[in-house]
């Protein structure tokens, strides 16, 4: 029987190419797209990096050992291959990335594109945007080389992997203690990362220590492999398996999940199980689609996410028909980088194998280079009108001398305590970076030179007693720290308490359409893997004994809660003055309601129970419509949810209530 066209031949397979391991390529670089694309069904698509791990793993152990076994393996051939395969794509990428930021990117948005580009071409992306931001943020959309980190990890590898065998082979001679050494060293990174995970998530995510392991299963699935240790139908049921737990993976693992820890064991032992059965036969893997799909899996990875952040900026992400459009854009850039750039590249190591790589350096050089002008000449100003500069400016027009009030000292809660103003103490700012971000209005609300305040603040911290933080761990020491220096204060202070509450119990906000519910970041007694009644009472039962304690002996202001904009209105509004577009940034009264409606009704409980007062800023930020991000075409915040030193004066009004009644 003929086989039809659109499944691939038997004849068209040249040596030891695996099929079924480019069909895998396909599966996870699809699975990857689709999530950044946010199309349904993929919450855990990005587990197809982890699924990439696993199969160079595998792929890189192969071409080392039988280097080491034919007496051929050379680690300047290794390194060579490893730059035709790995650096054409990414600089095409850096320089596209680079030309299409010079006409749409403000000075400081292009800046920092020319750091990461530097940075991804240096293989160091990883650790950049690991103190930058989580992979999971909404401010990630907001880079356009975030992806860049996997390339980063699987360089690093490369680099180490055959400096780790090449001993042990010219030592013994015996490939048993290689796979000895790869157990070892899996079980290390793998408890490593577990560990990691629960205290450092962005650390475990996005470093070659904690992810090695995934890589050097592929490896150990490489020496299994050479031993036919199952009969046919048992290696097809591991493929089938291993399928499932992808699977699974991709359906059922969300970025709410602690990432990536033991969950990551999943799939990456999903993948291993595909690729250690070697099914070749099945006819999802001869499907030519997918065969095509991996084949061009690398150049379809480097130009996706570039389009997917280009849908951000534009606002079209929640477009299910630009999202359709973005998905196969994303698929004709990978097509033609894999037409013109990555395979004359791969087929470039001739005789010569010198002189085509002499040329990609120099070429990354060229980049390189062209980056750093970018940097240096502070991403040309001269490109934009005055106006987007200063709009831009607003992002770090924050409070500059009390960033420790705000963030603190992970290892000294002390570090918290921080005076605004004379020695006169007037009131004291509690709560999150929420307040952070308003204690200079608190001060200026006081009308007295010699006046202070004082500001204990916590970011990502409720206050609330009895609390855990998924997002740092000494949440639950802050409330307890506050209570105790309070005894220490004189009684008619009055205490104003402001946080992001709403965050902590729904999750964040940032780059959502519509109103997903997430996981909570924060729990007492157990997690919840979302708002569920049980929790939202929970929450209430807390939050509203520790206001009623707060107040039991002074003065107590409670602050309804900040319009969220979802999106950075500086970068916002700086996009639009660019391209010339009409209208304000903004939310609806309506969404704003439904957002914090929970929020609102604990307060007016909390005001009914322990006789707080509530300051409102809606009244200044907002109409009976909308809430603004702007006034007089100034942005009122510094991102998308914390008011700038500009907004927070809005609010020198409502705080004036508490020295005026004091």
């Amino acid at each position: 029987m003929k086989m039809p066209i659109f499944f691939l031949q038997d004849v068209q397979i040249q040596g030891s190419f695996r099929n079924d391991i480019n069909a895998l390529r396909a599966w996870a670089v699809l699975a990857v797209v689709f999530y950044h694309f946010g199309v349904p069904g993929f919450s855990g698509g990005f587990v197809g990096v982890d699924v990439f791990f696993v199969i160079s793993g595998f792929l890189m152990t192969g071409i080392i050992v039988k280097g080491l076994e034919n007496k051929s393996f050379s680690l300047l051939d290794f390194y060579l291959a490893r730059i035709r395969r790995i650096l054409p794509g990414l600089i095409g990428l850096c320089a596209a990335v680079l030309l299409m930021g010079w006409f749409l990117l403000a000075p400081d948005d292009y800046i920092k594109m020319g750091e990461h580009a530097q940075d991804a071409l240096l293989f160091k992306s990883n650790n950049t945007f690991r103190k930058e931001v989580g992979y999971f943020d909404a401010l990630a959309h907001d880079k356009w080389l975030l992806h860049t980190w996997s390339l980063s990890v699987e360089w690093q590898f490369y680099i180490v992997l055959p400096l780790l065998m090449y001993p042990i082979w010219i030592i013994t001679k015996i490939k048993k203690w290689i796979f000895i050494f790869f157990i070892v060293l899996a079980l290390v990174s793998l408890i490593s990362c577990i560990n990691k995970t629960s205290v450092d998530s962005a650390k475990a995510f996005y470093m070659l220590k904690y992810r090695s392991w995934e890589m050097i299963f592929g490896g150990l699935v490489y020496f299994c492999s050479e031993n036919n240790l199952f009969n046919f139908n048992k290696m097809r049921a591991l493929f089938y398996a291993g399928v499932l737990l992808i699977i699974y993976s991709i359906l059922f693992i969300d970025a709410e999940d602690n990432w990536p820890g033991y969950l990551a064991f999943i799939p990456v032992l999903g993948a291993s199980l595909v690729v250690f059965s070697s099914e070749k036969n099945i006819l999802v893997n001869r499907f030519l689609f997918f065969q095509w799909i991996g084949d061009r899996s690398y150049s379809i990875y480097l130009w996706h996410w570039p389009v997917v952040v280009l849908l951000t900026y534009f606002q079209k992400s929640g477009s299910i028909e630009w999202v359709f459009i973005g998905i196969v854009f994303s698929l004709i850039l990978g097509n033609f980088s894999y037409i013109f750039i990555e395979s004359p590249s791969r087929k470039s190591g001739g005789k010569n194998k010198f002189l085509p790589v002499m040329l990609i350096v120099v070429m990354c050089a060229v980049v390189y280079l062209v980056a750093g002008y970018v940097v240096k000449f502070l991403g040309f100003p001269m490109r934009v009108d005055n106006q987007v500069i200063q709009i831009s400016d607003e992002q770090r027009n924050t409070v500059k001398d009390f960033r420790n009030c705000i963030y603190g000292d992970d290892k000294k809660l002390g570090a918290l305590s921080c005076v605004l103003g004379g020695d006169s103490i007037s009131a004291i700012v509690i709560g999150d970076s929420h307040a952070g971000a308003v204690a200079t209005a608190v001060h200026s609300a006081t009308h007295q030179d010699d006046a202070g305040v004082y500001v204990w603040t916590r970011a990502a911290c409720p206050f609330i007693n009895g609390v855990t933080a998924k997002i740092r761990t000494d949440c639950d020491a802050y409330a307890p720290w506050v209570f105790d220096k309070l005894k220490k204060e004189p009684k008619n202070i009055p205490v104003v308490l402001i946080t992001r509450s709403s965050l902590y119990v729904f999750g964040g906000n940032e780059g959502v359409i519509g109103n997903k519910l997430k996981k909570p970041p924060v729990f007492f007694d157990k997690p919840y893997d979302f708002p569920s009644p049980e929790f939202l009472k929970e929450f209430k039962d807390r939050s509203i004994s520790t206001i009623c304690e707060l107040a039991s002996d002074r003065k107590l202001y409670l602050v309804r809660p900040i319009p969220e904009m979802k999106f950075s209105v500086p970068q916002i509004m700086a996009r639009h003055k660019m391209m010339g577009i009409e209208g304000r940034v903004s939310i609806s009264m309506d969404e704003y309601k439904s957002r914090h409606q929970f929020i609102l009704d604990l307060q007016d409980e909390a005001k009914a129970r322990c006789g707080v007062e509530i300051l409102d800023p809606v009244p200044y930020l907002c109409d009976e419509d909308s809430c603004y991000g702007d006034l007089n075409g100034r942005p009122l915040y510094s991102d998308d949810d914390h008011l700038s030193e500009f907004g927070n004066k809005v609010l020198v009004p409502m705080f004036s209530r508490i020295f005026i009644t004091k």
